[in-house]
């Protein structure tokens, strides 16, 4: 609750007159936090600034852009990445529609019938295994991580 100007100089007077905080509380009905508040501020007369004080949205079209050009970050990173919180991430993806992947094998990859049948796609199978092995092996550079699948 914002308190009106002349009731804190009321306030910080009876503090310089050499009453002590307590007493002041208790006259004025107010929270020693909020004397000490006061007190301790550069300008005690000013009233602060309510709410959030870090940025409230993120670009989206950065932040789309951001998805497309890696695409296996997580929102932690993300967010580290605009310097913004993992809510305002999560917020920001959900708004545009973009969700976490949480299987990285489909049907087919995962099925030994589907993966032994005709119309299986190999390709796909190795696509899949190397963005598995990709996601658990940073470190490495693409070219040792396809050595390895194969």
């Amino acid at each position: 609750m914002a308190y009106s100007i002349d009731r804190r100089q009321r306030v910080l007077d009876f503090i310089e007159n050499g009453n002590s905080k307590v007493e002041a509380a208790k006259l004025f009905n107010i929270s020693r936090e909020v004397i000490y508040k006061w007190l301790n501020a550069s300008d005690p007369l000013a009233p602060q600034k309510t709410g959030p004080k870090g940025p409230r949205c993120i670009d989206y079209e950065a932040l789309t852009q951001h998805v497309q050009d890696f695409p296996d970050q997580t929102i932690i990173e993300r967010a580290n990445h605009f310097g913004v919180s993992y809510y305002c991430i999560w917020y920001g993806l959900r708004k545009l529609g973009i969700s976490r992947k949480k299987k990285t094998l489909g049907y087919k990859e995962r099925c030994d019938q589907k993966r032994n049948s005709p119309d299986y796609n190999p390709i796909e199978h190795n696509f899949a295994n190397i963005k598995r092995l990709r996601e658990y092996n940073k470190d490495k550079t693409l070219e040792e991580i396809i050595n390895m699948s194969n």
